[in-house]
């Protein structure tokens, strides 16, 4: 359950910082997907 629980920490953590991006009006780079290899 551990490494379970630190993965969705990380994802929270992504999450956070992809909505902090959109409230920045001076950002321009493009949604940052996790996922993507």
């Amino acid at each position: 359950m551990q490494e379970l629980s630190s993965k969705l920490e990380m994802f929270l953590k992504i999450n956070k910082k992809k909505h902090e991006a959109q409230a920045d009006p001076g950002a321009t780079t493009p949604p940052y997907n996790p996922w993507q290899v």
